[in-house]
């Protein structure tokens, strides 16, 4: 099953959309590589997670920003089954 037809990441866009979450897709050419933004400013997590997806480089993340700009990570290619949902769940996260 692709992860954005996944009940867990449904459920995650719903809460990110009604909390109003900004995120971030970024990009390592190689393995030690710093992160380098794509895309910054997405306030819909499923085009933040399709760019994502549509990457072709060594490592791309999805982060969410909070409202000074740091990110947390919440999706990556390295391991793409995993999404982090305690960045979307908490209420008082930032």
């Amino acid at each position: 099953m692709n992860i954005l037809d996944s009940p867990e990441f449904q459920a995650h866009r719903r809460i990110a959309e009604t909390k109003e979450r900004i995120f971030k897709v970024s990009t390592k050419e190689k393995k030690g590589a710093p992160w380098i933004t794509v895309k910054t400013d997405i306030s819909d997590l499923q085009e933040a997670m399709a760019t994502a997806l549509d990457c072709n480089t060594f490592e791309t993340a999805v982060f969410f920003l909070d409202q000074n700009g740091a990110g947390s990570m919440y999706w990556s290619s390295r391991h793409p089954n995993i999404l982090n949902s305690t960045l979307i769940d908490k209420a008082d996260i930032f």
